[in-house]
C-alpha cells in the first residue's frame, strides 16, 4: 500500500482511517475531516423558518478539483489579505461518507503558533468555503424533528479554514478525532458530542449570517473585549450583520473598554476598507478607466449618490428622507466617502503616471531616500593592483580611492478642488480627467528635472564639471554631427575611461544614444541594422545602441547628443523618491475655502549625477 503522502495520481485507493498519518510534524502536515455528513441546523432570518442543511458527500455530488489543485488554507475564511493564508491543501478525498483532506502549514513565523495549537489539539474546528451548485428541499424525516431538509446535491469546495467555532461539529482535525479503523463517532471527544450542542447554536447563526459575520465573531472572540457568553448572545439573537455591529457598539459604549487600534474597529476597517477599494475601482471603470475586477463590477454602474449612500450604510448613518445633495454632504463628514474619492483619484493619477515610460528617465537609475537630508553616494575606486609575493616575502598594503556625490529630495505639489456641485451633478469624469493630467504632468516634471540637471552640467565632488574634455574626457573637443566617425570616437572615449586611481580601464560600454527631437531621424539612420553587400557598407552601430529621443533637450540645443552607459552597471544619473511614497501621491480633505473637497497632489523627488564616466556629450552640428 503506498504512503498516505504519495502523489495523488499514484494512489490506487484512498487510505483507511487507520492508515491516515494525522500529524506529520516534519512535513508540517495534518489530516482532517472538513465535512462529516452531519446535518446543520439553520434558520432563514427572512422567513423565520428553521431547517436542516446537509451535503451529499458522493463522487457525483462533490467537486474537489480546486482543493486538489492546491487551494489555500485560511485563518477563519479571511480572503482579502495574503497574511491570512496559513497553508495549502495537499490532497482531498471522499471516504465512508465523509470529506477528508491533508493540509500543509506555512513555515512563516506568524503561522507557527497556529500550527502548534493544532498539533496540541487546542485549535480543532475546521470549516470549508463551499459553493452550492445544485440543491433540493426534502420533507421532514424521523431524524429532522419535523423540520424540512435543504440538501446540497452538487457542491464545490474553494478553500479550507481553521476557525474558532465550526458549523459542522464533526469537521475536525483527525488528531482531535483520534479515529482508527475500529473507532467511530461514538469514540469522538465528549466535548464534540455532548458539549457541541451549545456551540452549534452559535455556529448555525454564523452560518446564516455569512463568512463576514464568522470572521467578525472570530476577531472579537480573539480580542477578548466582550465576554464570550455576551458575544454569543449578540450573534445568536442578531438578525443581520448590521444589527450585530450596532449591538457591539452599544455594548462597548456602555463599558469601560477602550476602543483602540487592533480591536473590533480594525476588523470593520478590514472589510470596509476592502469595499472602499472596490468602489474606487468601480468608479474609475464607470468613467472610462480600466475594466473592473469581478468583485468591483457591482459598483461600476453606480453614480456618486449611490456610492455616498453605500458609505453611509456601512457606518449605519441614517439618511432616510434626505435629498441627494444633503446625503452627499452628510457622506463627506464621514471618513469613508472622502477616502473613497482619494482612492479613486489616486488610481487614475497613478495609472496616467505609470503609463508613459519615455524620455531621459530610461537612461537613469531609480533609488529611494529615507528623509530629506542630503543623500550621500560613496564611490569606491578600483582595487589596488595585485603584486607578486616572493617566497618568504611580505604582502604589501594597497589603498582604495573614494569620493562621494550628494543630492537631496524636495517636495513638489499642487492643490486642486472638487466642488460640491460637481459631486451632486455626478461630474466625476472631469475630476478623473484632471487626475490623469496631473499624473502625466508629474512624470513630465520628473523628466524635465533630469534634463535640466544634465544640461546644467553641474560641478562634481572632484571640482570639475560633469562634461569636461581635459580631466573627465567625456566631452568632444570638436562638435560633430551624428555619424559613424563621431559615434566611434565617443564609444572609444567611454571604453578608455579610467578608474578613480587614474590607471585602471573600466570599459564603460555605451547603451543609450540620447538625442533632441531635431536629430531623431538622423539617429535612426545610424542605429538601423542593414544587410550590407560589402564590408565598407556595414553599419557598426546597427542594433548596438538604444535610441532615446528627448524633446526637452531642444530648448537648450537642437544639435547636442549624448551617450550613456547602462545605469545598472555604471552609475550615471540617479533619481530618488521618499522611501514610503514612491512616485506621485494624492491626499484629500474637506474643503475650507472651497465648498467640496480639496486634493493635494504631492511628489517627493530628487536627482543627482553620480559618476561622469558613464556619460559622454558631443555638442553636435
Amino acid at each position: 500500500m503506498p504512503s498516505a503522502h504519495a502523489p495523488l495520481e499514484l494512489l490506487r485507493s484512498d487510505p483507511s482511517p487507520a492508515q491516515i498519518s494525522r500529524v506529520d510534524a516534519a512535513r508540517r502536515t495534518i489530516d482532517l475531516v472538513f465535512l462529516s455528513g452531519s446535518r446543520i441546523r439553520r434558520m432563514n432570518f427572512m422567513t423565520g423558518e428553521i431547517y436542516y442543511f446537509e451535503f451529499e458527500i458522493t463522487p457525483e455530488g462533490a467537486d474537489l478539483e480546486r482543493l486538489n489543485n492546491g487551494a489555500p488554507v485560511l485563518d477563519s475564511h479571511q480572503q482579502f489579505s495574503l497574511e491570512h493564508v496559513i497553508g495549502v491543501v495537499e490532497r482531498a478525498w471522499l471516504q465512508d461518507g465523509k470529506a477528508y483532506a491533508t493540509v500543509r502549514f506555512s513555515e512563516r513565523a506568524e503561522v507557527e503558533p497556529i500550527f502548534e495549537d493544532v498539533k496540541n489539539k487546542i485549535i480543532r474546528a475546521v470549516s470549508a468555503g463551499i459553493e452550492v451548485l445544485q440543491e433540493e428541499w426534502l420533507p421532514a424525516d424521523e431524524r429532522s424533528e419535523g423540520l424540512r431538509i435543504r440538501k446540497a446535491k452538487r457542491w464545490r469546495a474553494h478553500e479550507l479554514s481553521f476557525v474558532a467555532v465550526g458549523s459542522d461539529a464533526g469537521a475536525l482535525t483527525l488528531s482531535a478525532h483520534a479515529l482508527d479503523s475500529q473507532q467511530g463517532a461514538a469514540d469522538m471527544p465528549k466535548e464534540v458530542v455532548a458539549g457541541g450542542a451549545a456551540a452549534q447554536v452559535v455556529a448555525d447563526a454564523l452560518e446564516d449570517l455569512g463568512p463576514r459575520a464568522r470572521t467578525f465573531y472570530d476577531h472579537l472572540a480573539a480580542k477578548n473585549e466582550i465576554p464570550l457568553e455576551q458575544l454569543n448572545s449578540i450573534f445568536v439573537e442578531g438578525e443581520s450583520l448590521k444589527q450585530i455591529r450596532t449591538r457591539v457598539l452599544e455594548y462597548l459604549a456602555g463599558t469601560t473598554v477602550q476602543i483602540r487600534p487592533g480591536s473590533y474597529m480594525n476588523n470593520l476597517a478590514g472589510y470596509e476598507g476592502r469595499t472602499i477599494q472596490l468602489m474606487a475601482e468601480g468608479l474609475v471603470a464607470h468613467y472610462g478607466g480600466p475594466k473592473p475586477s469581478d468583485e468591483a463590477r457591482q459598483y461600476a454602474n453606480m453614480r456618486v449618490r449611490d456610492i455616498a449612500r453605500e458609505c453611509l450604510n456601512m457606518r449605519q448613518v441614517s439618511h432616510r428622507g434626505l435629498s441627494d445633495s444633503r446625503m452627499i454632504e452628510l457622506a463627506m463628514t464621514t471618513s469613508d466617502f472622502p477616502g473613497l474619492l482619494q482612492d479613486t483619484g489616486n488610481r487614475e493619477l497613478r495609472r496616467a503616471y505609470q503609463a508613459y515610460q519615455g524620455g531621459l528617465r530610461r537612461a537613469c537609475k531609480q533609488s529611494t531616500a529615507q528623509d530629506f537630508r542630503a543623500k550621500q553616494k560613496l564611490k569606491l575606486g578600483e582595487s589596488p593592483t595585485l603584486l607578486k609575493v616572493n617566497e618568504g616575502g611580505e604582502f604589501k598594503y594597497g589603498a582604495m580611492v573614494e569620493y562621494k556625490e550628494t543630492y537631496s529630495l524636495a517636495t513638489y505639489g499642487r492643490i486642486v478642488p472638487l466642488t460640491r456641485q460637481a459631486l451632486i451633478n455626478d461630474d466625476l469624469g472631469a475630476f478623473l480627467e484632471l487626475m490623469a493630467i496631473l499624473g502625466r504632468g508629474a512624470y513630465e516634471f520628473e523628466n524635465q528635472n533630469l534634463v535640466d540637471l544634465v544640461v546644467a552640467n553641474p560641478t562634481m565632488a572632484d571640482g570639475f564639471a560633469v562634461f569636461q574634455a581635459a580631466n573627465h574626457k567625456n566631452l568632444a573637443g570638436t562638435p560633430a554631427a551624428i555619424d559613424v566617425t563621431s559615434l566611434g570616437l565617443a564609444k572609444e572615449a567611454m571604453r578608455l575611461q579610467k578608474g578613480l586611481n587614474g590607471t585602471t580601464p573600466i570599459d564603460a560600454t555605451p547603451k543609450h544614444l540620447v538625442v533632441p527631437a531635431k536629430k531623431e531621424t538622423i539617429a535612426q539612420q545610424y542605429l538601423t541594422q542593414l544587410q550590407a553587400n560589402q564590408a565598407s557598407n556595414v553599419n557598426p552601430f546597427g542594433g548596438q545602441l538604444e535610441l532615446i529621443v528627448e524633446p526637452r533637450l531642444d530648448a537648450s540645443s537642437t544639435t547636442a547628443w549624448y551617450l550613456a552607459a547602462d545605469p545598472a552597471t555604471i552609475d550615471t544619473v540617479e533619481y530618488s523618491y521618499l522611501a514610503d511614497e514612491p512616485g506621485v501621491y494624492l491626499e484629500a480633505r474637506p474643503g475650507f475655502s472651497v465648498d467640496g473637497m480639496e486634493f493635494k497632489c504631492r511628489l517627493d523627488f530628487g536627482a543627482g549625477i553620480l559618476d561622469f564616466r558613464g556619460l559622454y556629450k558631443n555638442a553636435g552640428a
